[in-house]
């Protein structure tokens, strides 16, 4: 999955260097989704660390939603 987000952030970053400013929103958008994913990502690994049991189901609910919410863009 961070393979699959790093590649789709250097086309951004590709992209904003040539693009409008509705384009630019798009990547900012595309930027705070990102850094959600990777709070949850680390709330996921720290309980895992912690209690040494898999995470609540709700914060893969929650991190599955934004991976999706991610590529759609």
């Amino acid at each position: 999955m961070v393979k699959i987000m790093n590649d789709k952030m250097k086309e951004l970053v590709r992209l904003s260097s040539e693009s409008s400013a509705l384009d630019r929103d798009i990547i900012e958008k595309q930027l705070e989704i990102k850094k959600r994913i990777m709070r949850v990502s680390g709330l996921i690994s720290l309980y895992r660390i912690k209690k040494g049991s898999d995470p609540p189901v709700e914060l893969l609910k929650i991190r599955d939603r934004l991976f999706n919410e991610y590529m759609k863009k």
